[in-house]
């Protein structure tokens, strides 16, 4: 049996959560309402904590801890298309969307996506990781679906 090195996955997650924080911040700053206006600051900084617990957990667990796979590359493989396939692969990708001229509604189904995106990954990813690190990841998911009930919540409203 082959192993991966959780730590890999976790600077994934780190690069997903910096993401998010380049695509709320820059929508915060050019959206004319103030409802997503301050709902962009808001997640913005949740996930500015997120990123930071990431790293936290990578200083603990480190590229050498590793988790048997049943074949070579089973979850990078998987786990790098599921990062691929988001709508933004990079940081400065997101801004730059989030920069562009779009109403409040389209702006809130990208986020969404991004939310569900994150949601799909971490589910994942705290099934690979050790258990002694799981409830962070945990604790993760609960707050990326408080995102997405929020962010739905907007969206239906405008």
């Amino acid at each position: 049996m082959a192993v991966f090195k959780i730590g890999e996955f976790i600077n994934m997650a780190i690069k997903d959560e910096e993401t998010g924080i380049a695509f709320y911040r820059a929508l915060g700053e050019v959206a004319d309402n103030l409802l997503v206006k301050k709902t962009c600051e808001r997640l913005a900084a949740q996930e500015e904590i997120h990123a930071n617990r990431f790293r936290r957990m990578f200083e603990e667990v480190g590229l050498e801890t590793p988790k048997k796979e049943e074949y070579d590359g089973q979850y990078e493989q998987y786990l790098n298309y599921l990062l691929s396939s988001r709508a933004f692969p990079n940081p400065s990708d997101a801004a730059k969307k989030a920069s562009q001229s779009m109403n409040a509604k389209d702006s809130i189904e990208i986020a969404m996506d991004m939310e569900k995106d994150a949601l799909l990954f971490y589910g994942e990813i705290v099934k690979l990781i050790p258990d002694t690190h799981a409830k962070y990841v945990e604790d993760i998911i609960a707050e990326e679906r408080g995102h997405l009930q929020d962010l739905y919540a907007i969206w239906e409203q405008l």
